[in-house]
């Protein structure tokens, strides 16, 4: 197990024995292996290329898929090349093909490394599962040769998806991130170690350890950030299904505060100014009494519920 505190370059890696431990147990609930490059959940963190292949090794055993979450590809595949021995050489191209072997398909939102501002897709190599796609394709969107989208929003994201696989592109971008998350550490907040791709992650309780869970200090700083500097921060906590050593399915709440970084749009200056009212924050955050919920509907409750300040 990883944490903040721990600099390992890939936390985006599946943890192969407890995976192991929970197919032998639980086969028959299990429809697919899912790899998510970048992971978000571990602090948009990478993926290494043996982690990826061991994955596929070890559902051939049980006759399980192994699809790829692949809207962070690019900056996958970047990190590979950063991190990993035996692939300083290859191209971005090539590695993302490697990647792309070890699985029966994916699915990408191509608002990330694909560069366009809407759209995505589902690739398979299972004739009969892409069939099934295309009928709700139909139902939902629009017909499977453009799922609803415009022929212009189709254009763009071919030349987005070459574009995303520049490395010099891919080389500026992260360099942008690793440099918010120095100015985030300068400040005082907590990070997670190496920076990943998508954005800078923070720990949220070590900004505000007054603040008990129910007191919700992951909306503390998203609204202290908003109010000194009006930057909007993903800050939340998400219940995870993790494993135990015998194999159970287990709950944990996951707490972080994610500054993401969207493509071609800020610069250095920008993350000067997010550091800056960073300290701000940190300076006043002992003051903030929390925050409590007014509403939160049932289904994606984290995404649509209201607060208000604990007093």
């Amino acid at each position: 197990m990883w944490n903040f505190a721990e600099p390992y370059p890939f936390k985006g890696n599946l943890d192969l024995n407890a995976l192991d431990r929970a197919l032998a147990r639980h086969r028959d609930r299990v429809a697919v292996v899912v790899v998510t490059v970048l992971n978000n959940m571990a602090c948009s963190s990478p993926v290494s290329m043996a982690n990826i292949r061991e994955t596929r090794r070890l559902a051939n055993e049980y006759g399980i898929p192994v699809y790829l979450d692949a809207c962070r590809f690019a900056e996958n595949a970047y990190f590979i090349k950063c991190r990993e021995k035996g692939y300083e050489n290859k191209t971005i191209r090539e590695i993302a093909l490697e990647m792309m072997s070890y699985a029966d398909g994916c699915w990408m939102s191509a608002k990330k490394d694909g560069l366009v501002n809407i759209g995505g897709f589902i690739a398979t190599n299972d004739e009969s599962f892409a069939r099934r796609c295309q009928e709700q394709l139909v139902l939902y969107e629009g017909f499977y040769t453009y799922g609803g989208l415009a022929r212009r929003d189709l254009e763009a994201m071919a030349v987005g998806l070459q574009e995303g696989v520049d490395e010099d592109y891919l080389a500026h971008r992260t360099s942008l991130v690793q440099y918010l998350g120095q100015r985030l550490e300068d400040a005082g907040l907590a990070i997670s170690r190496p920076v990943g791709g998508s954005g800078v992650f923070v720990d949220v309780q070590a900004l505000y350890p007054h603040l008990e869970p129910e007191r919700l200090p992951e909306i503390a700083l998203f609204s202290d950030f908003y109010a000194e500097g009006g930057i909007r921060v993903g800050a939340t906590r998400f219940p995870m299904l993790t494993f135990s050593k015998a194999g159970e399915i287990v709950e944990r709440a996951f707490q972080f505060a994610r500054f993401a970084v969207p493509r071609r749009v800020y610069g250095k200056a920008h993350m000067d100014y997010v550091g800056e009212i960073a300290r701000i924050v940190k300076a006043k955050a002992s003051k903030n009494a929390g925050y409590r919920v007014v509403e939160k509907p049932a289904v994606l409750g984290h995404f649509f519920a209201k607060y208000a300040p604990a007093n």
